[in-house]
């Protein structure tokens, strides 16, 4: 069972990572508002600011209209990169999971440890490949309906690991990490100094 709900940050971007457009404006967007048809052309039309910020913090049917003009609204998606802290326990039970990502992956220096994005992160999402934990009251968490990368490994993660998660998004991206002590390879206190916001047990329900 955790002792630890989920730790979170704001994401850390990468120096080393130039940013890399990966969508154009969808050519089929329209919304409508009375007899008048708004496009991603006309939001973007004379470059006028006040204009791209009413329409782009607006949605059509539930997705934001920066997405689907996302060109116009001067959406760029990016790439980010978080190392972990070296591991300094000789266990590790921890997992992972991301909120509005694009893409979502990790990797790490320990040869035996793999992840697998699993999409959406909901209630009832096996915790670990070896283990047949099943995680509850992932809806109260900022991770909710998002990507869950789930480690082969329950615990069994040798002392010293480096974890690097990579990932692309929106400036809206948030990453999560849940870890149980005492088995939490130091993070409990090497995240926060990384930036990571400590959320205790504000999470109602989540446990596995």
């Amino acid at each position: 069972k955790p002792t630890e709900s989920p730790t979170s940050s704001k994401p850390t971007e990468s120096p080393t990572l130039p940013p890399t457009v990966l969508c154009e404006d969808d050519p089929d967007f329209v919304k409508g508002r009375g007899m008048r048809k708004r496009t991603c052309t006309y939001i973007g039309e004379g470059n006028r600011k006040w204009r791209i910020d009413k329409w782009c913090n607006k949605q059509k049917r539930g997705v934001p209209i920066s997405i689907s003009c996302c060109k116009t609204c001067r959406k760029v998606v990016r790439e980010f990169s978080i190392l972990l802290p070296a591991s300094t326990t000789s266990q590790l039970v921890h997992g992972i999971c991301l909120k509005e990502a694009v893409t979502a992956s990790a990797s790490s220096t320990f040869s035996s440890l793999r992840y697998t994005a699993v999409d959406p992160f909901v209630s009832g999402t096996k915790a670990w490949d070896d283990r047949d934990y099943k995680i509850q009251g992932v809806e109260n968490t900022p991770c909710a309906g998002g990507t869950f990368l789930r480690p082969n490994l329950h615990k069994s993660i040798n002392q010293g690991t480096v974890i690097t998660l990579d990932y692309s998004g929106y400036d809206n991206v948030k990453v999560c990490i849940f870890f149980d002590l005492p088995r939490d390879g130091g993070w409990h206190s090497t995240l926060i100094e990384l930036g990571f916001t400590d959320y205790g047990k504000s999470f109602e329900g989540f446990r596995w």
